[in-house]
């Protein structure tokens, strides 16, 4: 019905006219809806549902969601093409932030959370609707795994006590948010964020991160985003860096600025720092942001997934963009 009548509103058109034009195209529409009503509110399941609309190959134009994907394939040479499927132009999102609750002195999962109602049982959620831009890089997800299939065995050992302490945090699933995959997309993220506030125009603290990612190979992919309701989330700088010609050498400064720290080689040899020592080769001179911009707290980062290096010489992803780079 809200369809209906915002067409009749914008086009002057009769409802019965409109609706039967509407349940003609919705007979030949092939709907596969996600799966809903299992009670399952976690960060993991939002993402999971976003991620076939937001990686989608065709156009997308709405009021509040306006995207045009790229096939990477035929428009960037092959070894960075294998990495990344697509690339995904977002002029327009719209971002609904609620406050469910919040936790006092404790950020750990010990530590109960406190209902923003205080108790009173409200129905509803202080919250706001904030609008932005963004782009969205998929990853090849077969190279993707076979990639963290080579380096977990040297791997193993750090995954085993970063998802022990993935559990103490409250980050779940832990298994998912320990693992090879999720780590390097993370700190590609990160490094992506930090080249963008240089050429986008826009501060490091208004870009945003999400990691679309899962050990099922259902998803791979990262979307840098802004949102606001002032300015900065209306430039339009950082959805022209998602041009594919414009990105590919964005992508590049990205994997320069990884490969190297002002701190190494202490940074790239430590196993442990940062937040419960749940970072290795990251810190604020390479891979950190401001705290509004990363929704893991800056913590599971580690260039050396990335670009290798560091004790254990690890295969990195990106090894061999860095040894083919012009």
């Amino acid at each position: 019905d809200l369809i209906i009548n915002e067409a009749c509103r914008t086009f002057s058109l009769s409802r019965e006219f409109v609706k039967e034009i509407t349940y003609s195209f919705l007979e030949r529409v092939e709907f596969n809806p996600q799966p809903q009503g299992d009670g399952d509110t976690s960060q993991q399941s939002i993402l999971l549902s976003e991620w076939p609309c937001l990686s989608r190959s065709n156009k997308i134009h709405t009021n509040n969601l306006r995207t045009r994907p790229f096939k990477l394939e035929d428009l960037w040479p092959k070894e960075f093409s294998d990495i990344w499927d697509q690339v995904t132009i977002i002029d327009r999102l719209m971002e609904v932030r609620a406050l469910i609750g919040f936790k006092r002195l404790k950020p750990d999962s010990t530590s109960k959370l406190v209902p923003v109602d205080l108790g009173q049982e409200l129905s509803w959620l202080p919250g706001v609707s904030l609008f932005g831009e963004g782009i969205l890089l998929k990853f090849n997800v077969k190279n993707l795994a076979e990639w963290e299939k080579s380096v977990l065995p040297k791997f193993k050992n750090r995954m085993k006590s970063l998802e022990e302490k993935c559990e103490t945090w409250g980050r779940e699933p832990a298994a998912l948010h320990a693992s090879p995959r999720f780590i390097a997309l993370h700190t590609f993220a990160h490094g992506f964020i930090r080249r963008l506030s240089f050429d986008a125009g826009y501060s490091g603290s208004a870009l945003r991160e999400r990691i679309y990612c899962d050990l099922e190979n259902r998803m791979a992919g990262i979307l840098i985003y802004t949102s606001d309701s002032g300015s900065e989330g209306s430039l339009g700088g950082l959805a022209r860096q998602g041009d594919p010609d414009r990105l590919l050498t964005t992508i590049k400064k990205t994997i320069a600025d990884l490969s190297w720290c002002s701190g190494d080689p202490v940074c790239s040899e430590l196993e442990q720092q940062g937040m419960d020592g749940m970072n290795a080769a990251a810190c604020y001179a390479c891979s950190l942001l401001a705290e509004t911009s990363c929704m893991y707290n800056n913590s599971l980062l580690d260039r050396r997934l990335l670009v290798g290096q560091g004790v254990e010489n690890i295969s990195g992803l990106m090894s061999s963009l860095i040894e083919n780079r012009s």
